[in-house]
Formats: C-alpha cells, structure tokens, sequence
C-alpha cells in the first residue's frame, strides 16, 4: 500500500501542532512548511522559536520555511516540494489557508479549496460580501474609512449596538461593542496602534451591527463539495471589559429543528464560501427573531477542542481522522459523511477570565479542581507562555486558561460547573495567586 504524504501549513499552534500526532496513527507521512505569519506573531522571541524549531524536528519528516510571501520565494519553494509528490496541502491554523490553497494548486492537486476564493475564506468583509452576493442571510457591515464615515452609517441606519472589529484576525481578537459617538471614537484609537496575535496588523477596520442571540460554532468537513457536521457547540459569552468574552463551550448533544435549520444555512455559506475539501470551524448567530447569521468561517479545523481526550469521547470520534479523509479519500470511502449526528456524553469547556493585569506567582486551580472526578483538563498553556503575566481579558488570547468537565450525568456536570463559575468570582483565592 502507498504511504501518503501530506504538507501542513502553519501546524505550529492550536489543533495544527497535534496534526501530526494523529497522521502517525494511520502511518501518514507529514511534512511542515513555516511561513513568514511566525515572524510576526507573539512568538517571534528566541526562546519561543527555539522551542518551536525543536518541536517542528522532532515530529515531521522535513521542514520547510518561506522568509517571504514574494511570488518568487513561493515559486522557488514550488519547486522544492515537486519531488516530494504530496497527497494534500492542509492548513494548520488560519495564517495557513491561503498559502496552503496556493501551493496545491501550484502542485496540481484536485483536492484542494480554489485559491482564486481564498480571500472569502479569510477577509471578514469580503465573507459577508460573499453571502450577499448569494443570497442568504448576512450580517449589515461596512468598511470604516475614517471615524465620521462609521458614525454616519451607525446613525444612518438606527442601529443600537455595533461590533468594531479587524478584516483579519480570529478568536474575538481586538473586538468592541459600542453603543455610543465616546465608545465608538474610543475603539477606533485604540484599533489604529493594535497589532493581532498573528500578524502585524489586523487588517482594515470592520464595522457590523451587532446581533443579539444565541452563538454557535458548527464545526464541519467537506469532501469533493460534499458536507457533514462534526459537532454544534453553543458559545456561551458575556459581556465584559467593554467587548464580548468568551465563558464556555457547551457541547450540544441532539438536534432538534432549529439545529437542523442551523446545519442547512451552514452548508449553503460552504457552498458560497467555495469550502470543498476539508475541515471548516463555521462561528454563527441565532438572533433573537430566530434568523440565521454567519459570524465567520475559518477554512481549517477548531483550534482549542478536536484534541482533546474528552472532547474526542463526548462526541465519540476522532476528527482527525476525519480531516485526512477529506483530502485523500473519495466521498463514498469516507463512510462518515452520511453519518446522521450523534453524541456520546455531556461536555463542557469553562474558559477563564480576568480582571487583572500582572504578575502570577502561583496556580492554584491545579489544586482546587482536583476534587472534582469529572473535570478532565485544567490547561493553563496562554499563561505559561506570556511567562506568567495575566492579562487583562479581552480575547481568547488573553484568557489564562480553562478547564473541561466530561459527565454522563447533566445534573453532575451542571454542579461542577457552577461550582467552578463560583470561584471565578474569587479567583485569587481558589484559581491562580498574585504577585504582592
């Protein structure tokens, strides 16, 4: 039998970095490709690459790296990767996808997602565009020229509450709620001297009106255009610091006709976004009127759940295995794709906030959680990596970290769960001690 080989794109960070691990399994040959996205990250100090350059060694065949996006460093590097006769080109996390829809198709691969589209696929405005464009439900945005133009269009059509946020980034990144001119004027300053976690800047600013309902994140895999549902997980986020913060993920566990209705307006902002082959994280909003809206749509996995060991028995399969399917097997190989929806155990992940900057001197929640039988993962990776600094959050990259509880029982889970909510109110007594 063929060995595969496949080339990740940026599988440093994220559900990218364990690629690998699960490629092994199935005795996939994986290879990675660093792009110049690393350089202009948070991890861009010593330290950091190091640590990332000795992962990156230890666990793929080969590395590649790209100092430039200049066509002819990519050409060059093109030429490089011929004789490796990759299967696919998989994005690791979202600085891959546009270059990881370049290179397959510079490479000749059918498997891959239309490059010429990529920009859908990643520009926040130009996604809403996209599904205007093709008729279905998107949230009113504009792109913010200066700061008069933004009040004019706020006013201009009544809206209450606006969202200001980046064309670029993820993760509620540099994202403001504002209902008023002082609000409004305030985000746009701070917006102009804000560098993304990924990149140097995130992009021109967008403006949207804000929707209030339900958020969820359905999380699917696509197969020659075909499309399936890994798991709907309904974002639980609160208001806080003048932006909109995420507290948990609740994992939902069947379908009823709304879900179903979430799921067919999912597949058709699939379609519009021109996602074929492979894994979409797909963030969308239930308003209060009971419409449809999509968010965002990553063209790459989800980046904080599919490896971890709970998340993987709540829904009672490996989503890895799921994405290599998606780029080297054909639909009717990949028994998954009709497979109807289903769960195994309630699930839940509990994402920490703070309301202070500085320094830690101890985590406690090591501790503290440890009574509790069905908290399955206390991870606090975000706050060892800014070398202890907690951050004031904003965003999923300044949260300190969080914890899952994985139980058969609701009413258990539902116990634990408002017991560790309880010590978020005092954390410095049961979560993590400061600095004197």
């Amino acid at each position: 039998m063929k060995i595969q080989k496949i080339l990740i794109v940026d599988g440093y960070y994220g559900t990218g970095f364990n690629i690998p691990h699960f490629a092994k399994l199935l005795n996939i040959k994986c290879y990675h490709l660093l792009t110049p996205a690393v350089m202009n990250s948070n991890f861009n100090n010593s330290q950091i690459m190091l640590t990332i350059d000795h992962y990156l060694k230890n666990v793929y065949v080969k590395n590649f790296k790209l100092d430039s996006l200049n066509i002819k460093d990519i050409d060059s590097l093109i030429k490089k990767m011929i004789p490796y006769h990759f299967d696919a080109i998989i994005p690791g996390t979202e600085t891959g996808v546009a270059l990881a829809d370049l290179i397959a198709h510079k490479l000749g691969l059918n498997n891959c997602n239309d490059y010429h589209t990529s920009n859908n696929r990643l520009n926040k405005e130009k996604m809403q565009n996209a599904l205007k464009e093709k008729g279905l439900n998107y949230i009113p945005f504009t792109q913010v020229l200066n700061l008069n133009e933004l009040i004019k269009w706020k006013n201009k059509n009544k809206f209450e509450k606006i969202i200001l946020k980046p064309s670029n980034a993820s993760g509620s990144e540099n994202l403001y709620l504002c209902s008023s001119e002082l609000e409004i004027e305030k985000a746009y300053t701070e917006f102009k001297s804000y560098k993304t976690f990924f990149l140097k800047n995130g992009g021109e600013m967008l403006a949207e009106k804000f929707i209030e309902g339900d958020e969820y994140v359905v999380n699917t895999f696509s197969v020659s255009g075909l499309h399936t549902v890994s798991e709907i997980i309904w974002y639980h986020k609160i208001k806080k610091h003048n932006t909109i913060i995420y507290q948990d993920e609740v994992l939902i566990r069947k379908l009823d006709s709304q879900m179903n209705q979430l799921i067919n307006y999912t597949f058709k902002c699939l379609d519009a976004l021109d996602i074929k082959f492979g894994a979409a994280h797909n963030e969308l909003i239930i308003s209060k009127d009971k419409k449809i809206y999509l968010v965002e749509s990553g063209a790459r996995m989800m980046g904080n759940c599919p490896y971890l060991k709970s998340f993987q028995r709540a829904v009672g399969h490996n989503s890895f295995n799921w994405l290599f399917d998606s780029y080297l097997k054909k639909p009717n190989k990949c028994k998954w794709i009709k497979q109807p929806y289903q769960t195994k155990f309630n699930w839940i992940r509990i994402i920490f906030w703070s309301d202070y900057d500085g320094k830690v001197s101890k985590i406690l929640a090591y501790k503290t959680l440890k009574q509790f039988q069905n908290i399955k993962e206390i991870n606090f990776d975000l706050l060892k990596f800014n070398q202890m600094h907690l951050k004031y959050t904003k965003s999923l990259i300044d949260s300190p970290g969080s914890c899952t509880i994985l139980d058969g029982n609701l009413n258990k889970l539902n116990s634990t769960y408002e017991r560790v909510i309880s010590y978020l109110q005092e954390p410095e007594k049961y979560l993590w001690e400061l600095n004197k």
